[in-house]
């Protein structure tokens, strides 16, 4: 047998109580739009958010204060509060409206479930099975928890909420407006309405009275008819399990890569979600961040002369004619010089190329995948890319490592969600020359959306995560993302959930942030397939010097060449601006397009340009 708690809560109550007859006393201009921010209306507040926390099958007295302050206290902020509380009191101990709402289990057991089953063949459990396992287990774990509390293993009365609920939610006076005339308000209570279905569905088979005036509330509020409850239930919106359409449709745009990696925040969202999706970009002489040594630029410095060219030819080999190399006529051209260049590149680069490849080239980048969302909480997602840099420069098109990723939820809201990531891009095989990392890496960070709850237009939305390789001697990466956004046209479907023949449902202009900083070394000796070692004289010729392979500067015949030809250096900090659009369709379909821009020295383009495309199944 259960001992009642404490009755610590009749102060709270009394002083409440006290307050809303008073409050109503007062004359006001509209009492009803009243938004007031002060420190009383912040106390109170409080105190309505502490009577949501109060065991109301002990003390179903906390329940009425907070039906008299949702119905009658001037205050809009008060009233949506009480609202909150109420909804939360009445949630206890019946299966939870949003039971994927708040904290997220780790290791959820229905993922596991619906991995075996999909690795065995069978048919995974639904996206409506798994909320109703979700809601059974949520309510099971919190009976448990919970063995103290009558409103946990009872749950509270509904029969006096009921029908101010309704009153509240879709009531109207005779003027045919609103008897609550926030919307916000309406809405919590409509839900509250939903969660109580099975109790609301008893009583609208009877008819339902108003209630008559007693002593302790002389002027009690009308009931709804039961045309207002079904109206109630009907005007509430259905809780998608998925997320809001927003949640499930907006991504980060993303931008390009120096080394065309992915950031595992690329043209991805914080919602687990099924989807395919593709993406194109322009990116305006994309940095290779391939340059020639120091060395390599002293070593070329005298070619401008006659002289110049003959004293290269004689510490080099290259240009001389002998062991079968081509013969170059130290005339002091330009033309002479690019050939004496060539030679000594190509043969020292370890790919073949020439200075040519020093350019930032045009590239168009192609960018497709797919998202599997396993349940409401785990989603799988493969990327691919493909880099095609435009001109006759040496960098070939290829493709680049692919991103494989998990994605799993933390903490979820009608409002917010959070979701821890871990990717691996592994290496895979590249064609010569290609601007393509030799390592596989792990790519391990977060994701998260915001809707703001005073307006819930604006959205924010960003990431941050690690770039590992799997390889000591290549480049570790911190990166970010940040984008702010807010409708600018939104159709009342998105709102609802309910279905629309309306093929564009909304426009989100976005603003981001993109950020890289290197982590270590930014160098890596022998990348793309460069050769890391210095470089050596003309197969079949040797140094003047010594008679060795060694290539020594002819300007000082004591310094020899030490370092590579070519040298991959990274930019250390960039931070890119994008500005861009999101226009969602009907259908589960969203189009996105944005320019984005440097900001810092350290660059991975001039310009880029970038449009994605995601459709929901």
């Amino acid at each position: 047998m259960r001992t009642k708690p404490s009755l610590r809560l009749w102060l709270s109550t009394a002083i409440l109580l006290s307050f809303v007859h008073t409050t109503m006393a007062f004359e006001l201009p509209d009492p009803h739009l009243h938004h007031g921010t002060d420190k009383q209306d912040r106390n109170d507040i409080a105190a309505v958010r502490y009577l949501g926390t109060v065991d109301c099958y002990w003390y179903p007295e906390s329940q009425q204060v907070l039906l008299q302050t949702m119905q009658a206290d001037p205050r809009e902020p008060v009233r949506y509060a009480a609202a909150q509380a109420l909804f939360d009191q009445l949630q206890r101990g019946r299966k939870p409206l949003k039971p994927l709402n708040g904290k997220r289990e780790f290791p959820d057991p229905f993922i596991l479930k619906q991995i075996a089953c999909v690795a065995t063949f069978h048919e995974p459990f639904s996206t409506e099975q798994l909320t109703e396992m979700y809601a059974e287990r949520k309510m099971e774990r919190d009976i448990k928890k919970h063995p103290e509390r009558g409103d946990v293993q009872c749950g509270c009365s509904a029969d006096k909420a009921i029908p101010v609920l309704g009153w509240v939610a879709s009531g109207k006076d005779e003027c045919e407006c609103f008897n609550e005339p926030s919307e916000r308000v309406r809405k919590i209570a409509g839900e509250a309405l939903a969660l109580l279905k099975d109790e609301v569905d008893l009583l609208l088979a009877q008819k339902t009275q108003t209630p008559e005036p007693t002593p302790e509330n002389p002027n009690p509020m009308p009931s709804p008819s039961a045309d207002d409850l079904r109206q109630s239930l009907q005007n509430t919106p259905s809780f998608e399990v998925r997320g809001s359409y927003l949640q499930r449709n907006n991504v980060i745009l993303g931008r390009a890569d120096t080394a065309n990696r992915f950031n595992f925040m690329d043209n991805m969202g914080a919602s687990p979600r099924s989807r395919v999706f593709g993406a194109y970009q322009f990116a305006q002489s994309q940095n290779n961040a391939v340059f020639g040594s120091s060395d390599l630029s002293e070593l070329f410095d005298n070619l401008a002369t006659s002289n110049g060219q003959a004293q290269f030819i004689n510490f080099t080999g290259f240009g001389s004619g002998l062991a079968g190399q081509p013969m170059v006529n130290p005339d002091g051209s330009k033309m002479s010089a690019d050939q004496l260049k060539d030679l000594f590149t190509a043969a020292n680069s370890g790919t073949g190329t020439t200075t040519d490849y020093l350019e930032f080239p045009d590239s168009n980048l192609y960018r497709f995948g797919f998202e599997y969302a396993l349940t409401p909480d785990f989603s799988f997602a493969l990327q691919g890319q493909y880099v095609a840099p435009i001109g006759g420069g040496e960098q070939p098109a290829d493709f680049t490592n692919p991103l494989i990723q998990l994605k799993h939820v933390f903490y979820r809201s009608d409002m917010t969600i959070v979701s821890g990531i871990v990717a691996i891009s592994p290496e895979i095989k590249h064609r010569r020359a290609a601007i393509q990392e030799k390592t596989s890496r792990i790519n391990p960070g977060f994701l998260f959306l915001h809707q703001f709850a005073d307006d819930d237009r604006w959205m924010l939305q960003g990431g941050t995560g690690f770039s590992i390789p799997t390889r000591p001697d290549q480049i570790t990466t911190w990166d970010y993302g940040l984008s702010i956004g807010r409708f600018v046209y939104r159709h009342e479907s998105l709102v609802t959930g309910e279905p629309s023949d309306k093929f564009l449902l909304g426009i989100i202009p976005q603003f981001e942030v993109l950020g890289k900083e290197i982590i270590g070394d930014n160098g890596v000796r022998g990348a793309f397939g460069l050769n890391s070692s210095p470089p050596q004289t003309a197969p079949g010729t040797t140094s003047p010097v010594d008679g060795s392979t060694t290539v020594y500067l002819p300007q000082d015949p004591t310094r020899s060449f030490r370092q590579a030809t070519f040298i991959y250096e990274e930019p250390r900090h960039v931070v890119d601006l994008t500005v861009g659009a999101s226009f969602i369709f009907r259908k589960q379909m969203a189009f996105n397009a944005g320019l984005s821009f440097p900001v810092t020295g350290g660059s991975a383009r001039a310009l880029e340009f970038l449009t994605s495309f995601n459709v929901g199944f």
